[in-house]
């Protein structure tokens, strides 16, 4: 019975993969570079206390729930195995 609806089973390859393709491929088409809008956007309210607690209240009047923590950017660095 199996095989007789394999015919009818499609591989489309990993879900993730797939994913990561069409965001990447939907980054492209934006008219901003989005890596550096969230890095401004957590630089914006890293260096302000008031923006912080502006952020959390109105956050809790939207969602009904405790804000999200903004970290910090941070570059990333590969770090290779001096031989």
């Amino acid at each position: 019975m199996i095989t007789n609806l394999l015919h009818l089973a499609w591989d489309v390859g990993c879900i993730c993969h797939l994913a990561d393709l069409t965001v990447k491929a939907g980054m492209k088409t934006l008219p901003v570079d989005v890596d550096q809008l969230f890095i401004d956007v957590s630089y914006f309210f890293f260096h302000s206390s008031k923006r912080k607690q502006h952020f959390a209240d109105n956050w809790r009047s939207l969602f009904f729930c405790e804000p999200h923590t903004i970290l910090k950017h941070c570059t990333y660095v590969h770090m290779t195995s001096a031989q």
